[in-house]
């Protein structure tokens, strides 16, 4: 298929090609930039990796000195028991 032969002036050239070419120009544009943006970027907080492990670590000493607690209770053989039945409430 040939082209006919006017001189480029002459020839139409369909707004469609128009408006694709300055919307590819823009994206093109706006790559090449970095382009500003409408929505604020999101950026979260750093963590403190420290931090978090010391205090896990607290946590895991008050939890081993509980469990120290109750085993000593239990090993030393002086716990009491009450037991109330769940169909007469207590007075």
């Amino acid at each position: 298929m040939t082209l006919p032969s006017m001189p480029l002036s002459r020839r139409s050239i369909s707004p469609w090609r128009v408006a694709l070419a300055v919307f590819l120009a823009a994206t093109c544009l706006k790559v090449w930039t970095g382009g500003a943006s409408l929505v604020a970027d999101a950026r979260a907080q750093i963590p403190n990796p420290g931090q978090q492990r010391q205090e896990l670590v607290a946590e895991i000493r008050h939890t081993n000195q509980l469990l120290t607690d109750i085993l000593a209770l239990l090993k030393s053989g002086t716990l009491h028991v009450r037991a109330e039945s769940a169909d007469n409430p207590a007075d």
